[in-house]
């Protein structure tokens, strides 16, 4: 069976993923519906091997970063993805925050089952 969400997303030629999550196919849907309000290509920045901490969200598969420096309103789409994602599952969590390569969006699906605190 062929599924086709319609959606486009790019990612920086180091990004690999250990796998696709099923929690991430809402990720996705969700971030281009919001990123595309502001006319903003979708860019992942990071996924799961790409000097991420052992045994973290990033390294199991449940974490991705994503670009927001072409965003024109980054607070605005973060928030719409935030509370969009917290209505599918409150063990999403969207951080915005720079780790020492500019500002990105962190989306991690907590695979615990742990309910993450809210804000973003």
């Amino acid at each position: 069976m062929k599924m086709e969400l319609g959606i486009k997303a790019s990612f920086l030629p180091s990004v690999r993923f250990k796998h696709i999550p099923l929690e991430f196919l809402d990720v996705l849907v969700i971030v281009f519906e919001e990123y595309q309000k502001q006319s903003c290509p979708v860019v992942i920045t990071g996924a799961s091997y790409e000097m991420y901490e052992d045994g973290g969200y990033h390294d199991q598969g449940y974490a991705w970063d994503f670009r927001t420096k072409t965003l024109q309103n980054p607070l605005l789409a973060i928030g719409g993805i935030y509370y969009r994602l917290r209505a599918v599952s409150t063990n999403y969590r969207v951080l915005f925050h720079d780790t020492g390569n500019g500002n990105h969006m962190h989306i991690e699906y907590r695979i615990d089952g742990t309910s993450c605190p809210e804000g973003y």
